[in-house]
């Protein structure tokens, strides 16, 4: 059993095993990049144990949040507006979002990542821009068709037009499916369109 007693070469062998043990280990060995960094890596969210210097280092934290994203919320708030770091966080898990810096829930990139993932409730943590913003919405819709729901009819309108002229890359007409036109037909937002 780990306490704050035991070596590096214990919490080192215990956390390979189960990261879990950094929780019990001292406050020097939670500081030890190596232990920290083999901790994080078999479970993210032990980051929360490491110490204030490690969460603020930038291989930690990026080995913590690509096992498992919502380790960002541990991460320093320089890491939390990583660019890099947050994309790979939402990219695992699409609730890190929550966590990212406030100009990062305003890129549109990492938007979309989260939106791939989880649709419409990714669009909570976005900023107002994107939450106007035709592809993001398209994304989330392609997503989870209750997302539609969170658009006005302008927005939708706008979804639509831009599949009909399938001109700036948001995506072909084909990738929405047949339920999905019933489904907008039956609340009144589809204007005629019909896919090719």
């Amino acid at each position: 059993m780990i306490d704050k007693n035991s070596t590096k070469a214990e919490v080192l062998e215990a956390v390979q095993q189960d990261g879990r043990a950094l929780r019990h280990s001292s406050e020097v060995l939670r500081g030890d990049r190596e232990v920290v960094l083999a901790a994080v890596s078999r479970r993210g969210n032990l980051l929360e144990y490491a110490s204030e210097e490690l969460r603020g280092d930038r291989d930690v934290v990026m080995a913590a949040v690509k096992q498992n994203g919502f380790a960002l919320q541990y991460a320093s708030k320089e890491l939390r507006a990583d660019r890099e770091v947050v994309l790979e966080a939402v990219t695992q898990w699409w609730g890190a979002l929550k966590y990212a810096s406030e100009e990062l829930k305003g890129d549109r990139e990492v938007m979309l990542a989260a939106v791939k993932q989880e649709g419409w409730a990714a669009l909570r943590y976005a900023s107002g821009e994107l939450k106007n913003d035709p592809s993001v919405a398209f994304e989330a819709m392609k997503n989870n068709l209750h997302a539609c729901r969170l658009f006005g009819s302008a927005l939708v309108e706008a979804i639509l037009t831009t599949l009909d002229s399938d001109n700036d890359g948001i995506g072909a007409a084909n990738e929405m499916p047949v339920a999905w036109e019933q489904a907008l037909n039956a609340h009144g937002w589809m204007r005629g369109w019909v896919r090719s």
